[in-house]
């Protein structure tokens, strides 16, 4: 009876492993779907405010009549992004990572993975980033991708409930006990059942006294649940890193930041399985990115004699070209404990800002009419600055086409705004502040990490690579300068810009997040200190080209390292975002003054906002002193939510009654 048992209980775990793989399948082609829908919303809405803004701006003409028809469309666009948030799910406001986290570390939080969030959210962060705020989709993708996986997960469990046939069921695999009349006849009944096999046998067994006279059948229950559990945490650790895959088209970065950052603990099967999401993640978007794009013949054979080619930076196979310099790296990490000390700040100030706008914010409304008073500020700087730009004259042919070729596309319409865009400007000219200004935030980034300045000629630093020769001045058809697309002033601008409009709206009731402005902000600083750095060059009388698109790379890593406290899914996002390899050793460099220079300043976002709501969360072991192990464990707590440790301010688990939502 103990082998068919066994065997029944076999051919359960099979069942449960392939379900589980199953479930990371239809996850991964959930989330693609969830994202593919999110970028086309985004970019139809932003064609809309674009196009009928465009349509009366002309040279030399008025700012009034194009304010109001851009920020008419932007602040309504804004408003149903958070009406859902302010009055049917209140934790589909933010980013949603806090709340993650929080659950991956076991406290339940009603209402966090449910169908009514997954559509608030998913849609709300498609009005929020459309209307033009300071917003990324990341943190909303996490959010989206978790609650798809949950939701999943549940509806297997209800479906194997109708069906009467449970792959985590284990209990109907083994003999009951009940019969049994007395607790000496249980001990002699599990003896026999926990018998080794045979004398060579490592089965080690299981002591009667160890379960404490629970019958097997509820003991296996309890086990039972324990799994449960850990499969729904594990489930929405891989769906939130399918989010992160989703959002930026890495799927390496999705399972780091699964392990990293979604999980309270390391699993190898749980790796495994983000892996996978995040690869069908990747293919299924580009799959239905391309079936918009090309008939059904025309995708086949696409699929079959194309290389496939598809980055968060463009999918129109934009090459760019990378590289650095020894002397570079002590101010590379230079930039990273600046990039630390600027998002600390932000932080700090930010956690200020959420302190008063919940405050004073209590009913719906008002959040509401914040929401779109933030979107009416960001967008009417916007236009300000890109009506008051001094005009330039558009570069010649010859450059202007070189240029053109490295801007990258947007993927389902027509941009509206080329890289040289006239705007008020008389004929022949472009505002240069309407190139940063006057681009959604996403394409922003992608144009800073792409665009090289027209001295810097791929052909001949490939030549020279391939050749493996020093690159001399008479090896450039045009030396070095620095001018750039981008002026200096214009990234200083657009630095502030970002900077400050994501501190005003980041802690908005609508679906916001925080990765793609940081990309944006880090991006245009790093080229600013790239541009000085190549002027001082100049200056010394030193023809040597600075790769501007990587010092972009480094400048969005160490913005994105200090904000978010994170290093190798942070590493591997920009990476697998930029396409920049050749940068992975000074990012890694830069990635530690800038972290650690943030964490001794101020904390972390995130931590901060899972202690202002409450949630009793439990650091890792490896952070905790061993006075905070020592009173976490001496701690005595009967039916009280968590002890505080008077050491570090933190909020740790201990022990939790089951009528309390936030354990």
């Amino acid at each position: 009876m103990a082998l068919t048992s066994l065997s029944g209980l076999t051919g359960k775990l099979k069942a449960e492993l392939w379900c589980e793989w199953l479930l990371v399948l239809l996850t991964g082609v959930a989330a693609a779907a969830m994202s593919f829908s999110i970028n086309a919303g985004i970019e139809a809405m932003d064609k809309l405010r674009y196009t009928a803004a465009l349509n009366y701006i002309h040279p030399g003409g008025g700012l009034v009549l194009p304010w109001l028809v851009f920020n008419a469309i932007s602040c309504a666009l804004s408003a149903v992004a958070s009406l859902g948030v302010a009055y049917l799910a209140p934790l589909a406001a933010g980013s949603g990572i806090p709340h993650i986290k929080a659950y991956c570390n076991g406290i339940e939080i009603p209402g966090l993975l449910t169908v009514k969030t997954l559509l608030v959210k998913a849609t709300g962060a498609m009005f929020s980033i459309g209307s033009g705020l300071i917003a990324g989709k990341e943190g909303p993708f996490i959010q989206c991708g978790a609650c798809i996986a949950a939701i999943l997960l549940q509806w297997s469990q209800n479906l194997a409930a109708r069906t009467q046939y449970d792959p985590w069921d284990w209990t109907n695999t083994l003999p009951r006990t009940e019969n049994l009349s007395n607790r000496q006849e249980q001990q002699q009944h599990a003896q026999h059942v926990s018998q080794p096999l045979s004398k060579d046998s490592t089965v080690v067994e299981v002591q009667p006294d160890d379960r404490m006279g629970v019958h097997d059948d509820d003991w296996l229950r309890m086990q039972q649940q324990r799994e449960l559990q850990r499969l729904r945490h594990d489930q929405v650790a891989m769906g939130a890193g399918a989010g992160i895959a989703a959002a930026f088209v890495a799927p390496l970065a999705g399972a780091a930041y699964t392990i990293e950052e979604a999980s309270s603990h390391y699993s190898g099967s749980l790796l495994s399985q983000a892996f996978l999401a995040g690869g069908v993640v990747v293919f299924f978007i580009w799959l239905f990115t391309k079936s918009t794009q090309l008939s059904a013949a025309q995708l086949g054979r696409v699929m079959y004699d194309s290389p496939l080619a598809l980055a968060f930076r463009g999918n129109d196979g934009t090459d760019v070209r990378f590289w650095w310099y020894v002397w570079e790296v002590p101010i590379f990490l230079v930039m990273g404990a600046l990039g630390g000390l600027l998002m600390a700040l932000w932080t700090y100030l930010n956690t200020l800002h959420q302190w008063l706008r919940k405050k004073v914010l209590t009913k719906p409304l008002a959040k509401v009419a914040d929401v779109a008073m933030c979107c009416l500020i960001t967008n009417t700087i916007r236009l300000l600055v890109a009506h008051a730009s001094p005009c330039a004259e558009v570069p010649a042919a010859a450059e202007l086409h070189l240029l053109q070729q490295q801007v990258t596309s947007w993927q389902f319409f027509t941009p509206p705004v080329g890289p040289y865009p006239q705007l008020w400007c008389p004929e022949g000219h472009y505002s240069i502040y309407g190139q940063l200004f006057m681009l959604p935030l996403e394409v922003s980034v992608r144009s800073l990490f792409t665009i090289q300045p027209p001295h810097n000629n791929t052909l001949t630093l490939n030549k020279a690579s391939e050749s493996q020769t020093l690159i001399t001045p008479s090896s450039y058809q045009q030396k070095p300068s620095q001018a750039d697309v981008y002026r200096m002033e214009v990234l200083a601008a657009y630095f502030a810009f970002v900077w400050l409009m994501l501190l005003l709206s980041y802690g908005i009731a609508a679906p916001t997040g925080i990765f793609i402005p940081c990309l944006a902000a880090g991006a245009a600083a790093g080229r600013l200190l790239g541009q000085i750095v190549q002027m001082g060059l100049l200056h010394g009388g030193i023809v040597l080209p600075v790769c501007m698109p990587g010092w972009s790379v480094l400048g969005a890593a160490a913005v994105l390292a200090g904000c978010t406290r994170l290093t190798l899914a942070n590493i591997l996002i920009v990476l697998e975002s930029s396409g920049a390899v050749p940068m992975v050793v000074p990012m890694v460099l830069l990635m530690i003054p800038a972290k650690y220079l943030a964490d001794a300043l101020f904390i972390g976002i995130y931590d901060w906002q899972i202690e202002d709501a409450g949630y009793p969360f439990l650091p890792a072991v490896d952070q905790l002193t061993n006075r905070e192990r020592a009173l976490l464990l001496s701690t005595k707590v009967r039916n009280c939510r968590a002890a505080y440790s008077e050491l570090s301010g933190q909020h740790m688990l201990v022990a939790c009654p089951k009528d309390q939502h936030m354990c």
